[in-house]
């Protein structure tokens, strides 16, 4: 098994927030979350 390709997604999800609480991590307001997805596809077909 042989990998053919690698593909990167980034997705950027704003938060829904209710009320007056927004978090702040290092003290910088957060108002979304940031995610990195990786698929790797091989020769056999599998993906993942």
């Amino acid at each position: 098994m042989k990998i053919t390709k690698v593909e990167t997604i980034v997705f950027n999800m704003p938060m829904v927030i209710e009320g007056s609480v927004v978090p702040k991590p290092g003290g910088t307001p957060r108002t979304s979350v940031n995610t990195l997805l990786v698929r790797i596809d091989t020769d056999e077909g599998v993906s993942g």
